[in-house]
């Protein structure tokens, strides 16, 4: 795998993704992690919704593909749905605010892969969607400063684990499939913040919290995707 250090913040996954010898036969798959039991919530009464989003559950899962309507971000198709989000869908492609549910949490992540793969929303990305905390600093410094990737691959979302939940906090695997045929899976911790989920990154700023990792077929994912 390519250093996500190297490549750059949220861009890192789509660059990753799509450099070609990731994929080469003499390279293994990294193990993700394991699916975790669910941890009830500590609450759920501050930060509303920026956008009145009026769903909220302190526990639960998705253990079945959710209905969506699926819209090309760039070149990656992103899911929306009635009540879960984006609450908000701005001219320029990007796109803000879920619902505070396990499908919210699912949603917000698909849709951060999309967003992050436009090269032109680094910045307004990271800003909107970095968690306070370590790394955040870092990452908003960074923003913007980046090369633009230049590659005839791309990739889509191909499938997802909601590995947990509790109101406060999610953590969501998102398995994608490039166009050479290859799998990998991005695990996205996310928190609750301000009234969206935000996602934490590693303490250097350099990309998601857990890094991308190839795996080798969507087995222990369920299928889901718009293209």
């Amino acid at each position: 795998l390519v250093s996500a250090a190297v490549i750059g913040l949220l861009v890192a996954l789509l660059v990753i993704l799509l450099v070609a010898d990731m994929f080469s036969d003499d390279s293994e798959a990294v193990e993700v992690p394991a699916a975790e039991a669910p941890i009830t919530g500590a609450g759920i009464e501050a930060s509303p919704s920026v956008c009145g989003l009026d769903a909220v559950a302190d526990s639960g899962t998705v253990t079945q593909p959710p209905a969506a309507q699926w819209t090309l971000v760039a070149t990656i198709a992103v899911p929306s749905a009635e009540g879960v989000g984006p609450g908000e869908v701005f001219p320029d492609q990007f796109r803000r605010c879920f619902a505070r549910t396990p499908e919210g949490a699912l949603f917000a992540a698909a849709n951060i892969v999309g967003v992050s793969g436009s090269f032109p929303l680094e910045k307004q990305v990271t800003e909107w969607y970095v968690a306070e905390g370590p790394g955040r600093a870092e990452a908003v410094a960074a923003a913007g400063t980046h090369s633009n990737p230049d590659s005839t691959f791309r990739l889509q979302i191909a499938g997802f684990r909601v590995l947990n939940y509790t109101g406060d906090t999610a953590t969501v695997d998102i398995a994608m499939r490039a166009s050479t045929g290859a799998f990998a899976s991005q695990v996205y911790d996310l928190v609750w913040q301000d009234g969206d989920w935000r996602m934490r990154v590693a303490p250097d700023g350099e990309g998601p919290l857990t890094p991308v990792a190839r795996i080798p077929d969507l087995a222990g994912y369920i299928p889901w995707g718009g293209a």
